[in-house]
């Protein structure tokens, strides 16, 4: 009897886990699939990243009080996070003006990863990236219930969904930006350069067993950017002039397709070689 109540807990949490995982992976696939309807991470890249650095962080009577409180821990690693959080409500009011879903979503998300590199660039550990993400929200949500829609679309169609998979992504995409812009990189353009070569190596190392196809795909994807980017060894002699694929083949697939290859020809010379003797025998023997 003990041993069938074990049994049966023990099935009930593996539903459990499963269901859990399989929630995770759907809304890797949600978030995924608002990108890819952009056709592909770089163009949605292209496409918000002006928005978002288009909008001014000079300081707003409405906003400076909360994003100083509300953002304080961020003030042990950086000088202040104000100018930003300012920024980061005039960009939700810009993409609030667009009367499309799609682009509002589209938009939420790209802050959502912006914040993230945020945190990963001025070395802020120990934050949750999701709740940051829900203060800036709700502090948007608080000065602009009445007249502005987009925190409901947040709140409705994104917060549940937002996860880290493409975080990777994000960070590649802007600091190759500022590396071929020559900005945001403490001085050091080839810093930049290999900061970016480093977290595509690390990246690619996901797919070895990553059933995340649209990942490594975009990988792909960036890699060919890179590679057509024309960069000389003068410029950063310490910065790889070329990208690897993701894709690795080991030395036992090699060999067998060599092997088949070898085999096939081998065939095809003894068939050509057949042929040649009988049309020899039929036709210019006798």
């Amino acid at each position: 009897m003990d041993h069938n109540f074990y049994n049966i807990i023990k099935f009930r949490i593996y539903r459990i886990f499963n269901i859990i995982n399989d929630k995770k992976k759907l809304d890797i696939i949600h978030v995924q699939y608002k990108i890819y309807k952009c056709k592909n991470f770089s163009v949605f890249f292209n496409k918000y990243k002006p928005i978002f650095d288009s909008n001014s962080s000079e300081s707003d009577e409405s906003y400076d009080s909360e994003c100083t409180t509300l953002f304080s821990t961020y003030s042990r690693n950086t000088d202040s996070f104000k100018p930003d959080c300012i920024k980061c409500m005039n960009y939700l009011k810009h993409l609030d003006d667009f009367d499309d879903q799609e682009c509002h979503e589209r938009g939420i998300i790209y802050l959502y990863l912006w914040l993230y590199y945020y945190e990963v660039r001025n070395k802020i550990n120990g934050e949750n990236t999701l709740e940051n993400m829900k203060k800036l929200m709700n502090l948007f949500e608080t000065h602009h219930k009445r007249e502005r829609n987009i925190h409901n679309v947040y709140n409705n169609h994104i917060e549940r969904v937002l996860n880290n998979e493409l975080n990777d992504l994000f960070y590649l995409y802007e600091k190759f930006d500022n590396f071929k812009k020559k900005k945001n990189c403490l001085d050091n353009i080839c810093k930049c350069g290999q900061d970016c070569i480093q977290r595509y190596k690390s990246s690619i190392e996901k797919c070895g067993s990553n059933s995340n196809m649209y990942f490594c795909n975009e990988l792909e994807n960036f890699r060919n950017q890179y590679n057509e980017y024309r960069l000389t060894e003068k410029d950063c002699p310490e910065v790889d002039l070329y990208l690897p694929p993701y894709k690795k083949y080991s030395t036992s697939v090699i060999i067998l397709i060599s092997f088949i290859t070898i085999s096939v020809l081998s065939s095809l010379l003894f068939i050509l070689y057949k042929v040649i003797t009988i049309y020899i025998h039929l036709f210019i023997v006798q």
